[in-house]
């Protein structure tokens, strides 16, 4: 029995869930020996590991210690110059997209419909533009009226809805006051009279446009769900108001569920992928630290860009970077627990940095390390600057 063999008959034994496409061609392999012999215990053994390797390499299902999950990633594909309007590549929108969203009709019968809702009835409709992003597929429409309203929503019918109403920055608001207390009780008066149930948003977070309280004539309250000990940022509902007069400033509301996957990795795992990737790719710096949390993050090409083209990455970082040279990997929107490994890098004594030609320097990255396959599903660069 060879290395490979002897490792996938230790996994695959038999206190663990075997996939349905596995039990199917393990069962076919079976039948197929006992059709013509019977076969001792190492032949059998010999016939599910044979079958099981053939169904990981056709199918991208890997081993994840004794669990078997199938891989989630897959190959980004590229943009170059998504939003210059000189580039051939602008915000392109395929027709297969057009198709799935909703027409600029009903976009804004849907928009006249919201406004209406919120208190807004004959606004007049200045421009409406169908749009995506450069880093994943979501498709929204985008809307302003001719009073300085701005809508965003789901193309495709979800529940993502994004209202400002930027109007009222030019009204005297700033003589109201308010508490934090009283804050998130019109808050969540504000969302229940909108018909949004905060009974599963558990985490809560208030803040104001000052520092001190009252000071304040904008309130933010943010409402996230939370499933056990992880907070979802993407099941969330944000409220911007004027308080005592209640009046919006913004109301946004994220409804992308997560997978609620399982954690195969642990945190040790998780470290020794991220690390192993970081060594691949010429930094320039010595890892010093490395840490790791477990979190609902969501999936995008950050990483992927970084490790593929790591000078690209680094010239991107400019400000003055030219548009039309900008490179992004698009990805599914999967939103799912993740290890959020961040890599900390020995840059020097010099106020504990060292300055590149931009006054920036990269002493932080994390990467989201999946917590079920393993797989490097995105991550996000942390930024330390330094004014010469």
């Amino acid at each position: 029995m060879d290395d490979l063999e002897k490792k996938l008959y230790m996994d695959l034994n038999t206190n663990m869930e075997i996939p349905t496409e596995f039990k199917d061609i393990i069962r076919k392999s079976l039948n197929e020996a006992k059709a013509k012999k019977k076969v001792e215990h190492y032949k059998l053994s010999k016939i599910i590991v044979t079958a099981c390797a053939s169904l990981l390499i056709t199918t991208g299902i890997v081993c994840a210690g004794t669990v078997i999950s199938k891989n989630i990633w897959k190959e980004p594909e590229k943009t170059v110059g998504f939003y210059d309007e000189q580039s051939n590549s602008t915000d392109i929108i395929t027709e297969k997209a057009k198709e799935e969203a909703i027409s600029e009709k009903e976009a804004i019968k849907k928009t006249e419909i919201i406004l209406e809702k919120f208190g807004y009835k004959n606004e007049k409709i200045k421009t409406a533009e169908l749009s995506n992003y450069s880093n994943n597929y979501e498709l929204t429409w985008r809307i302003e009226t001719k009073n300085g309203i701005f809508l965003e929503f789901d193309a495709r019918g979800g529940n993502y809805l994004n209202i400002k109403f930027n109007n009222i920055l030019y009204k005297d608001i700033d003589k109201y006051r308010s508490t934090k207390k009283k804050a998130e009780i019109t808050a969540r008066e504000i969302c229940k009279k909108y018909g949004y149930d905060l009974t599963k948003y558990d985490d809560v977070k208030i803040s104001s446009n000052m520092i001190l309280e009252d000071e304040s004539y904008i309130w933010y309250a943010d409402f996230k769900k939370k499933y056990n000990e992880f907070v979802n940022p993407y099941e969330s509902i944000y409220v911007g108001f004027i308080p005592e007069i209640n009046e919006l400033y913004y109301f946004i509301v994220y409804d992308t569920k997560y997978d609620d996957n399982p954690i195969n990795i642990d945190k040790e795992k998780a470290i020794e992928i991220a690390v192993k990737n970081e060594e691949k790719i010429d930094i320039g710096y010595k890892i010093k630290n490395t840490s790791a949390s477990l979190n609902i993050v969501k999936m995008n090409g950050d990483a992927y860009l970084r490790s593929k083209d790591y000078n690209q990455y680094k010239k991107q970082q400019k400000q003055d970077y030219p548009i039309e040279e900008y490179i992004e990997y698009r990805t599914e929107s999967l939103v799912r627990k993740a290890w959020e490994v961040t890599v900390e890098y020995d840059i020097g004594e010099e106020k504990g940095r060292i300055v590149d030609e931009n006054g920036i320097t990269y002493r932080l990255y994390t990467y989201y390390i999946d917590a079920t396959t393993g797989e490097i599903i995105g991550g996000t660069q942390k930024l330390n600057t330094y004014s010469k």
